[in-house]
């Protein structure tokens, strides 16, 4: 069974209520699905400059002290912190916080509910990481070429299907079968995983919110995926 993840960043986060923090679930970093694009970003606040892959995460779970998560099932994950990073073939532990609200979760979860399914590229895999961050560490305007958060350069065009995401948020409905999951952590990059009607999503229907998850930040050592905040 598989479950997808989005990573959000705890800095534009964390005027967002939260719900009591819930138990704590193991994953282990495989690889980016269904692919990624080499891009080129730059923020504000935090201050970080990033060059390098963004896409999709694909964890697995491993020994989960959360109902939600079945042991050795697919996690899809999505980064969204600027500062930490992570490595594959590097396991890590977050604590599973659920009940998010705000704007940034509110603009989350229309874009998974009206775009995660178009997420079936690596262009399209760098496109919804790009729009992750924009809604997470940008302004209100949703501009990935200005304010601040910049999406400089991406390949396979991943800017502009993510602009036109974030465009259309506006009259897009938040209304939906998913809803965000927050992972965190203060050792690793922070993530965010979505799920249907608080059930992990299986199979196939996780590749509904696995796109982008590369880090943001400055690199780790050798070996590791930017930081992401």
């Amino acid at each position: 069974m598989k479950t997808v993840s989005v990573a959000l960043g705890s800095v534009a986060l964390a005027c967002a209520a939260m719900s009591v923090q819930a138990e704590q679930v193991k994953v282990h970093f495989d690889n980016f699905t269904p692919g990624y694009e080499n891009v080129n970003i730059t923020s504000l606040s935090p201050a970080v400059t990033y060059g390098g892959r963004a896409g999709q995460f694909q964890t697995t779970v491993v020994n989960p002290m959360d109902s939600t998560f079945a042991n050795g099932s697919t996690l899809l994950t999505w980064c969204v912190d600027l500062v930490q990073g992570v490595s594959f073939g590097t396991s890590y532990v977050y604590d599973v916080v659920r009940g998010l609200t705000g704007t940034v979760y509110d603009n989350l979860t229309k874009l998974f509910n009206n775009h995660y399914a178009d997420v079936t590229t690596a262009a399209t895999s760098a496109a919804m990481q790009l729009a992750i961050w924009e809604i997470v560490g940008g302004d209100t305007t949703l501009n990935l070429s200005a304010g601040n958060f910049k999406a400089n350069s991406a390949g396979g065009g991943a800017i502009g299907i993510a602009q036109g995401w974030l465009d259309g948020l506006s009259t897009d409905t938040a209304k939906g079968s998913y809803s965000i999951i927050r992972l965190n952590s203060t050792t690793a990059q922070d993530q965010i995983t979505a799920v249907v009607n608080a059930v992990p999503l299986p199979g196939a229907a996780l590749m509904f919110l696995s796109a982008l998850g590369l880090g943001l930040a400055r690199r780790k050592a050798t070996g590791s995926e930017p930081a992401a905040a």
